[in-house]
């Protein structure tokens, strides 16, 4: 089984989403010192733009406080328009239709977007991107700020301190893509990489927690491009079949329609003008289905005799001509009916036959 390209994410979630965990990365990033745990509700929001592409951490704090939390390995230009996806759908789930129709203001969790970048050297320890990036002219009507940190092993990250964990998920992913740029194959290094931090008591507690489950979680058969690839070719086989369709339906009234006209019969020479635009719908009305069997049976019937004379090497006109001149003598002897059969008469049960004697 191929080793998922994305098995940072999934790790990413796998640990913070224990609410004590989640709990201390939320005392780092927003330099709090909460010590209930409870006061965290963590948010389901699946398949906003695809089925596969969701938020990584999405919870509220209270009702104060919404954040949303992304990790990847390289930056995204449109990560402020996804998160902000991720929010209006976040909002529209916890604001009843009713609260939208009443003259009080429905008080809203104020948000906060992070996103977390392991595995590059080349980006300073914090930054951010802003939607109005995005913008074709320049507005200030709507902003939405994104928090860049990178938690690469090795970059003096400001979150490290303050909540451990994150810094061993950075020293496991640092130790995994070590072994695959020294020549390992992905599935060995994910293995290799489990048993070496047990071993230096890297993510022991969470390895051992989850001993049978880890390895699935690093090596899953589908990675986040596969996956896309797959979603567009579906889409794109959709589309064409849903095309092939109705191209086909297209074609068989167009071709109905030809048919009509190639059969239909001449005028006759004291109809009225055939270009009136009555005439011309009634010429190009639809005919029934026994009308068109009709004209089919003898399009067949006339496809049948020139073959016949193709074979006897007549032409249309030769037959025409023979069967004009043909006389009774010429006609095949027609097979008798039975009553025209030298057989007996029987006569009828009622009557009673006279005696000769």
């Amino acid at each position: 089984m191929a080793a998922k390209r994305n098995y940072k994410d999934s790790m990413f979630r796998a640990i913070f989403k224990d609410k004590r965990t989640l709990l201390s990365l939320y005392n780092a990033i927003r330099k709090t010192s909460l010590t209930d745990w409870r006061a965290i509700r963590l948010n389901s929001l699946k398949g906003v733009l695809f089925h596969i592409m969701r938020n990584d951490l999405s919870f509220t704090v209270g009702e104060e406080e919404i954040i949303l939390m992304e990790e990847q390995s390289t930056p995204n230009g449109n990560m402020p328009l996804r998160l902000f996806f991720y929010l209006a759908k976040l909002y529209q789930h916890s604001v009843t239709q009713e609260k939208l129709y009443r003259q009080a203001i429905t008080k809203l969790p104020a948000p906060h977007f992070y996103v977390f970048c392991v595995g590059r050297h080349d980006l300073p320890p914090v930054s951010e991107e802003r939607l109005s990036a995005a913008f074709a002219t320049p507005s200030s009507d709507l902003e939405l700020i994104v928090h860049i940190y990178n938690i690469t092993d090795g970059i003096d990250s400001p979150l490290f301190p303050a909540c451990p964990m994150l810094h061993q998920y950075s020293q496991f992913v640092s130790q995994v893509e070590a072994r695959i740029a020294s020549g390992r194959a992905r599935d060995a290094a994910i293995r290799e990489t489990i048993r070496y931090c047990m071993a230096n008591n890297i993510l022991y507690d969470f390895l051992k927690a989850h001993d049978s489950e880890v390895y699935d979680m690093v090596s899953m058969k589908f990675d986040m491009n596969t996956a896309l690839k797959v979603a567009k070719e579906e889409a794109r086989e959709a589309g064409w079949q849903e095309g092939k369709e109705q191209g086909m339906q297209e074609g068989m009234q167009e071709g109905m329609q030809q048919g009509i006209k190639k059969r239909a019969p001449a005028s006759c020479a004291g109809d009225e003008d055939e270009h009136h635009p009555e005439n011309a719908q009634k010429r190009h009305a639809p005919r029934g289905y026994r009308w068109h069997r009709r004209m089919a049976r003898r399009e067949n019937h006339r496809d049948r005799q020139e073959k016949q004379s193709a074979r006897d090497g007549m032409t249309r006109c030769d037959r025409y001509h023979h069967a004009a001149k043909a006389t009774p003598e010429d006609a095949p002897p027609r097979r008798k009916s039975a009553s025209h059969l030298d057989t007996p008469r029987r006569a009828p049960y009622n009557r009673i036959i006279p005696s000769h004697d």
